[in-house]
């Protein structure tokens, strides 16, 4: 081999040792603080605003720094944080939601009032942007004393709580002294230097940001939490470069993907599991008149989302409920439905002798087996080797399938624009419990962009989702069941599963039993 070969060979393994190189001379003594704990992040947040945080990376960040008004147990449950009782009264288009607030001390020792609450619930109802008309419920705001405020409210209760349990009704405070408005936590702030001037709500006060390196988390030294004194959330787009750092000690906490559990740094004594939190599944295009519902009942019966489960997801994932995690159905009334719905189940034999039968009572049959079908998905790795199983099943049925790796960005806005016939997509949902994958996931207002990546909407459904959103109750029990029951029908998607997000977690990390919940 020539020298010129050499060199060109040699190169992208010299860059590798340079970037590790990199890393490891960015962590510096700080990393070998005791007290400090390292974990990882994908990207740099796009804003720590929580009306504009819409990526992962944001949304991590925001549990650390802001606390909220509301919160939900994982089986969909209603809990408080900052409010302590609540009551409604009134009655007409109009009411009144009084809250009284409960005792949080702020970063430098003082209580958080009810005004400072108010401030940050009024940027809700008048921030120009995408949230404003989410929060258009919000109709005035009042304070009474230091502990109580008052929300004129137009809707349900539940829409209500559920909306100022959402990442965007963050509570953000508070004012520097002599300041017009409110002014979130940001990487400006932080250049302004104005880290200290101003009291801070939340767990963790901002300390430090180096833009594609980390941002440095202090606690707020009130906070009355069992979390570590430090965390860097050290920034890294390729989660085998955290699994390295991991194996070196360079980090205690990271969001591990499927296609890695096999890799030799990873040992299962560092492994924590986290159920229903989302579902992968295939949205079959509704404005598609050949994928009526024989065909669609079809596509069910043709794949086996157990096989995949165990063969590629290495067991770890649960076969959905239609669309739902079984988890965020409670254990009783997950076996009271499945038992009354055996007959709406029947697709789920996963035979393709069934298949078949399904796919000849179709209108477009014969001739829908000589289209080519687009299948669509995310282009990374282990979305690419998901889809390319899931094709097969379908191909096995006699479909000519076409698949599609794409961009995420691309997929998304062109399945806005009705485009693709299947489409293999993740929905994680941002509170828990049945409903919140149910709306907007199959809401006729929200298709595309909204959610309802499968244009697909339901006289019926409409019903309970406009009942459910104008109710008082925080039991949604039956209007749940009931949807259901609609879905299980209907199959407006290949359902497939709720795969466990998977950790690696350090013997430092385990510690800390609360921590995963922030990721």
């Amino acid at each position: 081999m020539d020298r010129c070969s050499l060199l060109n060979t040699s190169l992208p393994f010299f860059a590798g040792i340079l970037v590790l190189s990199l890393l490891f001379s960015g962590c510096s003594p700080q990393e070998e603080d005791p007290e400090e704990l390292i974990l990882s992040i994908p990207s740099d947040p796009i804003s720590l605003d929580p009306l504009f945080s819409t990526d992962l990376s944001s949304r991590t960040l925001g549990k650390f720094l802001y606390p909220f008004l509301f919160q939900k147990t994982p089986d969909g449950k209603q809990s408080y944080q900052l409010v302590e009782t609540y009551e409604l009264k009134g009655f007409g288009e109009i009411r009144s939601l009084r809250l009284k607030i409960r005792s949080h001390f702020l970063s430098n020792g003082e209580t958080l009032k009810a005004q400072q609450i108010k401030e940050s619930l009024d940027r809700l109802k008048d921030t120009p942007g995408p949230r404003r008309s989410q929060y258009s419920f919000l109709k005035e705001i009042q304070v009474f004393g230091d502990r109580e405020i008052e929300l004129k409210i137009t809707g349900g209760l539940r829409q209500a709580v559920d909306s100022l349990s959402l990442p965007s009704a963050a509570i953000v405070c508070c004012k520097t002294q002599g300041a017009a408005v409110l002014e979130p936590e940001s990487f400006q702030t932080l250049e302004k230097k104005n880290v200290d001037s101003s009291p801070k709500p939340g767990q963790y006060l901002l300390k430090e940001w180096k833009k594609n390196n980390y941002v440095l988390l202090e606690k707020n030294p009130y906070a009355n939490s069992e979390l570590p004194k430090k965390i860097r959330l050290r920034i890294l787009a390729s989660a085998s470069t955290g699994v390295f750092l991991f194996s070196k000690g360079k980090m205690d906490l990271m969001r591990l993907p499927n296609f890695l559990l096999k890799n030799p740094n990873v040992h299962s004594e560092n492994l924590t599991f986290r159920k229903g939190g989302g579902v992968q599944y295939i949205a079959i295009q509704a404005k598609e008149p050949c994928f009526d519902l024989p065909f669609r009942r079809a596509l069910n019966a043709a794949v086996n989302p157990e096989l995949v489960i165990q063969k590629l997801l290495e067991g770890n994932a649960d076969p959905t409920i239609g669309p739902v995690p079984p988890g965020s159905i409670g254990t009783t009334n997950r076996g009271n439905f499945l038992s009354k719905n055996r007959e709406n189940l029947q697709w789920r034999n996963h035979s393709i002798l069934l298949a078949k039968e399904y796919l000849k009572k179709s209108v477009c049959y014969p001739k829908v087996l000589e289209r080519e079908i687009d299948f669509r998905m995310r282009g990374d790795e282990e979305n690419s080797a998901n889809g390319l199983a899931l094709a097969g099943f379908l191909k096995e049925l006699g479909l000519k399938i076409k698949i599609r790796p794409m961009e995420k960005a691309v997929l998304y806005k062109e399945n806005a624009e009705g485009k693709g016939d299947l489409t293999l997509l993740f929905w994680y949902a941002d509170l828990p419990g049945a409903w919140n994958f149910i709306d907007p996931l199959f809401s006729g207002k929200d298709k595309g962009n909204g959610g309802n990546r499968a244009h697909y909407e339901n006289h019926e459904l409409e019903i309970l989702f406009s009942k459910a959103r104008a109710s008082d109750s925080l039991n949604l029990e039956s209007e749940t069941s009931k949807a259901l029951q609609i879905l299980l029908q209907e199959v407006p998607w290949i359902y497939l599963w709720s795969p466990y997000e998977t950790f690696l977690i350090s013997e430092k990390a385990k510690r800390y039993s609360n921590l995963v919940d922030y990721l």
